[in-house]
């Protein structure tokens, strides 16, 4: 199986969408464009997720550490990719978010960006 294919599954958009929710959640409201970068590298207790959550605009104001529900709703979307047969590559989602409080996002994978 082609482990793109789990991009086209419904589950992998909901739980795209769920990961950029909580992004938005997350960060401090006066973040009106998010950067997130997520890569899985061998921790001590096996595969663990790194994160890297910026706005460019308060570059100081990053953190490397995702609440719960932002790292709840991350692992449920890396196990969703590998459904498809291959490792999680990492990725970077990016967020706009509007003054009325909606918000759109975008994703690209991190092939080959694995941590050993």
């Amino acid at each position: 199986m082609n482990p793109l294919d789990s991009l086209a599954d419904p589950r992998w958009t909901a739980a795209l969408t769920r990961v950029a929710h909580e992004l938005v959640k997350y960060t401090p409201e006066h973040f009106k464009l998010i950067r997130c970068e997520i890569r899985s590298r061998d921790g001590e207790a096996g595969r663990e997720l790194v994160y890297t959550i910026i706005c460019p605009d308060f570059p100081d104001e990053w953190s490397d550490t995702p609440g719960k529900d932002l790292h709840a709703a991350t692992c449920d979307l890396v196990r969703c990719y590998e459904r498809g047969g291959a490792p999680f590559p990492g990725m970077r989602i990016v967020i706009e978010v509007f003054p009325d409080g909606r918000w759109r996002n975008g994703f690209e994978l991190l092939p080959g960006v694995t941590d050993g």
